[in-house]
């Protein structure tokens, strides 16, 4: 049951938001977790047990977090004197650092287990094939609970939170499984913070119609993204990545660029109508694009893209290794000379890794994290030389022909990143850079080879009108325009007569139907 599956659309959700109206405020809480487990168990019945599971571990660690530092401080209370207070509270805080240690492990343990486990086993099966070892170890398939890389990331920034005492840890259970289990983000996001979203969720809200108008119009612009450009593009992505042996040099650059179209449109379009299924319970979830094509630098690009899992990334890696002591006594002694960088480098790396497999358990994820890590540190690195060149040849960097000339450079630089992603192994993606450059021929645009792989003229032209439209509204957002204003400032007719014409393109240009297969999103599947 897919957010675009009619299923969802015209019986779940409408179902789910009519019994959570009907029921008093203080209530609505208990309704939205039971419509989110049975959401859950739609898809996977036995891996229910593994989310409810994850929220009791997180639910307990919080609360022994909480309790620990209550008794440091009534005892900090009751002692005069100041060393022993230290002393207390230094033993309190390395209690704390071990049952958070204890929870990251049993949680991240989950993680490995259902979805890294065959990646580790497969590697080290094959170490030990080169060693001729006589024994292989058993290649174990477990059945990937839904969503765990989304839930895992928010039950340990809650945990890593209540240690660092940002907020007390959430005595209420029913809170906290809520916040977990709220079934529009559970299977691509976005990642939320404790205190970004659980007060919401668990408050209950009245109707209002700003609340509908604004949830049904992101649902509608996030169908037409996902349904009418991500989906259409679906048979020429898997016929050129399916047979990458097959493809000329410009078709596996159109297939790498359609690629990229698609995933923006699906990822984008899947947060659309997330955001919008939400905000018709009154709930404001938090952004997760923010018109990432518009980025001039591949760092710009990675905090417009995927903005929670960046910022996640950001606290609690980056800075946890860029900001411990041993990396401040490094600064502290380096200053001034090159290996300054050291820290920067290191907790880049990190951050970059974590990434790579948090995408999937493949050689091609951690290339792809290690690719966007050379670059951001290279564009650090660097940045320093460019100010002095362009401070020497008396150049302004704010020319619009330089952020044109940024933009593109970082386009193609993410179409390149997004072949390694989509490739099945990291040898294949390999195969398809060479193959992109090495046979390239203009040629392939007159024989029609482009009209083989699964899209005929009226498809071409459909992607290509739905693309113009998309970039034209990003355009006028990243003017500073804001698009939703102007569009409520129209007259009542005005408004419908968009509204209604969206939504006929929808259902005339939907790709689904027989030349259609049925297409997952695809960021539910990382």
């Amino acid at each position: 049951m897919s957010y675009n599956a009619p299923l969802f659309l015209f019986v779940f959700l409408p179902l789910s938001w009519g019994v959570t109206r009907l029921i008093p405020r203080r209530g609505q809480w208990l309704s939205l977790l039971l419509f989110s487990w049975v959401y859950y168990l739609s898809f996977s019945p036995r891996m229910l047990l593994v989310l409810v599971f994850t929220i009791c571990c997180t639910y307990l660690s919080g609360l022994i977090l909480e309790r620990l530092f209550k008794r440091a401080d009534r005892l900090a209370r009751q002692t005069a004197d100041r060393q022993d207070r230290k002393a207390v509270k230094a033993r309190v805080k390395r209690q704390a650092r071990l049952v958070l240690a204890a929870a990251i492990v049993i949680i991240l343990g989950e993680l490995i287990l259902f979805k890294y486990l065959s990646f580790f086993t497969t590697n080290l099966n094959l170490l030990l094939s080169l060693v001729s070892a006589p024994k292989s170890l058993p290649l174990l398939k477990l059945g990937e609970p839904l969503g765990i890389s989304f839930f895992t990331l928010q039950s340990l920034s809650y945990l890593i939170d209540v240690f660092r005492r940002k907020y007390p840890a959430e005595r209420h259970w029913g809170r906290l499984a809520l916040w977990l289990s709220f079934f529009p983000q559970i299977m691509e996001g976005p990642i939320c913070r404790y205190d970004q979203t659980a007060a919401s969720l668990f408050a209950g809200h009245s109707l209002k119609l700003a609340d509908l108008t604004s949830g049904g119009q992101r649902i509608i612009w996030g169908l037409f993204k996902k349904v009418v450009i991500a989906d259409r593009l679906n048979p020429l992505v898997t016929a050129v990545f399916d047979h990458p042996q097959q493809q000329a040099g410009l078709t596996v650059l159109v297939g790498a660029f359609c690629y990229t179209m698609q995933l923006y449109a699906d990822f984008s379009g899947s947060i659309d109508i997330v955001i919008g299924s939400a905000r018709l319970f009154g709930i404001a979830l938090p952004e997760n694009f923010n018109r990432p094509f518009f980025s001039r630098s591949a760092s710009e690009f990675w905090r417009r893209w995927h903005i929670s899992l960046g910022a996640w990334l950001r606290d609690y890696v980056f800075y946890t290794i860029s900001f411990s002591h041993r990396m401040k006594q490094w600064d502290k002694k380096h200053r001034g000379d090159w290996l300054y960088f050291f820290p920067l480098a290191i907790a880049l790396a990190a951050v970059w890794l974590c990434n790579g497999l948090w995408h999937g358990a493949g050689w091609q994820y951690i290339f792809f994290g290690l690719y966007y890590y050379v670059l951001i540190l290279g564009g650090n690195l660097l940045e320093p030389v460019y100010r002095q060149i362009f401070t020497g040849l008396g150049w302004s960097r704010q020319s619009r022909g330089w952020q044109v000339f940024q933009i593109a450079r970082t386009f193609l630089l993410v179409i390149l990143g997004e072949l390694i992603f989509r490739s099945p192994s990291l040898g294949q993606a390999f195969g398809l850079i060479a193959r992109g450059f090495s046979r390239f021929s203009l040629t392939t645009l007159q024989d029609g080879s482009l009209l083989k792989l699964g899209l005929d003229k009226a498809d071409w032209i459909v992607v290509a009108l739905g693309l113009v439209l998309l970039f034209s509204v990003e355009s006028i957002q990243e003017a500073g325009l804001n698009f939703s204003l102007r569009l409520s400032q129209l007259p009542r007719a005005g408004r419908w007569a968009l509204y209604l014409g969206l939504i006929f393109v929808i259902v005339i240009a939907g790709a689904y139907g027989r030349n259609y297969g049925v297409v997952p999103l695809i960021y539910a599947g990382f």
